[in-house]
């Protein structure tokens, strides 16, 4: 045979057997890294305890959370979160005292890696069906703002030709806890509810740091540091990949009768049609 094509076919063997290992070991990393994941799409509420606060401080936040289990008891997750904040403050001077004087807009979206722990687990065993499963939630990230702050008062309208003071905009570090709880729906689909407060390292999100009286602009009042809110989400979690961990032992009749009715039926269909249910 040709010394060429001999090491023409060697290259390919080669080639082949590089090729085949590599597309194992991606396959198998694949399934690892879906096992115990799950995608959340949620909405609600923030509410917003920043400088201006007094009133109509309720926004709304809409995103997406995903989450990977990664031991028994604890979970890793990444989530998105964006929406619109919002404030009024009242007078304090004693001619306006109560009347409202400054409000402000914040178009905000928010980037957190963080991790949750689950009590039940720890104490009563791993149950993967289990109806309401609490959460411990920590997490960390940044928060990127657009913030716009108006005068209310007819007055400082006229005074300054406009009803917008100033703008804001940048990007904060940002840490949060709180917690939550998932609803077993099904194997695949659980409800999730959530609270948590987030603590902001900055004093902008409603674009108010000072602030200065329009009899006296040249004395500048220094606000309070660092913006904080509440936010609450109501969500849908879908699992993409059930994990590798295992019910206690104490829990199988449990998960025998919740699962039953889900895959009874299609294992008597598929002993019919010879064909085997992926689940």
């Amino acid at each position: 045979m040709n010394v060429n094509l001999k090491r023409l076919i060697l290259l390919l063997l080669i080639i082949w057997v590089g090729v085949s290992g590599y597309s194992q070991y991606r396959r198998q990393s694949s399934n690892y890294f879906i096992d115990g994941l799950s995608i959340t799409p949620k909405i609600g509420p923030n509410i917003f305890y920043g400088d201006l606060m007094d009133d109509s401080r309720i926004g709304y936040a809409v995103g997406v959370c995903a989450d990977r289990e990664m031991h028994e008891l604890l979970s890793a997750r990444v989530q998105i979160l964006g929406g619109s904040m919002r404030g009024t403050m009242r007078g304090q001077a004693a001619s306006i005292i109560g009347l409202p004087a400054l409000s402000f807009t914040n178009f905000y979206t928010e980037f957190t890696l963080g991790g949750t722990f689950r009590p039940l687990n720890f104490f009563l065993g791993y149950f993967k069906e289990r109806t309401f499963q609490p959460y411990i939630l920590l997490q960390g990230g940044i928060i990127y703002y657009n913030a716009k702050e108006f005068w209310l008062r007819d007055t400082d309208i006229r005074n300054w030709e406009t009803d917008l003071w100033r703008t804001a905009s940048g990007i904060h570090l940002i840490g949060a806890a709180g917690g939550g709880t998932t609803i077993w729906l099904n194997p695949r689909t659980k409800l999730s509810l959530e609270f948590y407060g987030t603590w902001t390292l900055g004093d902008e999100l409603d674009a108010h740091k000072d602030w200065y009286s329009s009899n006296n602009p040249d004395k500048i009042y220094q606000t309070a540091n660092n913006d904080f809110y509440y936010t609450a989400t109501f969500g849908i979690n879908f699992l993409i990949n059930d994990s590798k961990f295992r019910n206690n032992y104490s829990y199988n009749r449990q998960t025998f009768l919740k699962n039953f009715t889900y895959f009874s039926p299609k294992s008597s269909k598929s002993k019919k049609t010879g064909k085997q249910r992926k689940w």
